[in-house]
């Protein structure tokens, strides 16, 4: 069963990139190599040079694509470019599409899910250049999820969307229209109350991943990794259960939604998640 948790997470500052809409970008298994130069020539801090950065010549073991994406969040973050959210917060996040000349929304919240062993369910084949190996690599270099993977949980009453939507009724939304044609709607919701009622609801539910299974299983192995080295460095102690480590960063959407069952009545299906809207930190 899912156990979530809010978090503090990295968000652009608009007043050192300026529009949201230049610096994120889809997740790396929907970039192909005519894309990834696009977004690098349209910002020089578009996320892609965090959640896919290219290779140049004489990339080695000391300095490749993943040592360059570490060195670009470190230089992002003492400069200001990312803020880090000053309390704990859900992302109550929606997407707005055209689909066959149809509008469609997808509506979603954003919080670190507790990393558990796979249980039974459909689970999707990932593109080549999204790898476990490739995003285990990024995730040890940055210790860092750029890009939620999606997880679907059953709410047929629509219960746990309808009091996240509640919650920031009167909050304006940080909107983001990307490189897809896809607008972005982000509310960071801070309510400690709202967030516990939240996890309750979506404790005893079934939660499958619908999107992201290599990023899920490098997430597991670098958890690994982690709690090794603590035991390690701490005479074989666990890792303790809130650490950053043992948490995913996962878009959950009602799989009961109408325009989830809309679409999928149709055969078609919904854009991705975008990187680079909030970045949840693993240390």
């Amino acid at each position: 069963m899912p156990s979530i948790a809010s978090f503090r997470g990295l968000r652009y500052d608009p007043a050192h990139v300026g529009a949201i809409a230049q610096v994120i970008a889809p997740p790396a298994d929907a970039i192909d190599s005519m894309l990834q130069t696009q977004l690098y020539e349209q910002h020089p801090a578009n996320v892609v040079r965090l959640e896919l950065n290219r290779e140049e010549p004489g990339d080695g073991q000391q300095n490749n694509s993943y040592t360059r994406a570490a060195k670009f969040l470190k230089a992002w973050r003492d400069q200001g470019v990312l803020m880090q959210e000053p309390v704990a917060a859900l992302y109550v996040y929606h997407q707005l599409f055209e689909a066959e000349a149809q509008p469609f929304t997808r509506r979603g919240f954003m919080a670190r899910v507790r990393l558990e062993p796979f249980g039974i369910g459909p689970l999707q084949q990932a593109a080549s250049h999204s790898s476990r190996e490739d995003r285990l690599k990024l995730t040890q270099a940055c210790r860092a999820n750029f890009c939620p993977v999606l997880g679907r949980y059953p709410d047929p009453e629509g219960e746990v969307q309808a009091m996240l939507d509640a919650a920031v009724s009167s909050q304006p939304a940080i909107e983001a229209t990307d490189i897809l044609g896809v607008t972005n709607q982000l509310w960071p919701m801070t309510d400690e109350t709202v967030v516990a009622k939240v996890a309750g609801l979506i404790g005893p539910r079934p939660l499958t991943i619908a999107a992201g299974l290599t990023q899920y299983e490098a997430a597991g192995c670098y958890r690994d990794e982690v709690a090794a080295a603590h035991a390690a460095d701490n005479d074989g102690a666990q890792l303790p259960t809130d650490h950053p480590a043992n948490f995913m960063l996962m878009m959950l959407v009602c799989s009961d939604a109408e325009d989830e069952q809309l679409l999928a009545a149709a055969g078609l299906d919904f854009p991705p998640p975008a990187s680079g809207l909030v970045i949840s930190l693993l240390d």
